[in-house]
């Protein structure tokens, strides 16, 4: 019987961005935030500290981490 071939044959994406997906063939497309998560935390935490009531009320967006899973868009 034959395999299912990535990208060819269907298309995957991760919603965790895992290092160790850069490492499988292919490398796996992935959502991620990165260093910005970390950097919006502790700016909200330090706004907190200061009494700032804006200090939480921010939305991170991940964003696209392109690997080679995603295959030509089907007609």
């Amino acid at each position: 019987s034959r395999g299912i071939r990535i990208p060819e044959d269907v298309s995957i994406i991760s919603l965790v961005n895992d290092s160790a997906l850069e490492r499988l063939s292919p490398a796996i497309d992935r959502y991620g935030v990165g260093d910005r998560l970390v950097e919006a935390l502790a700016r909200g935490v330090m706004s907190l500290f200061a009494n700032e009531s804006k200090g939480l009320k921010r939305s991170i967006l991940p964003e696209a981490i392109a690997g080679r899973s995603i295959g030509p868009r089907s007609k």
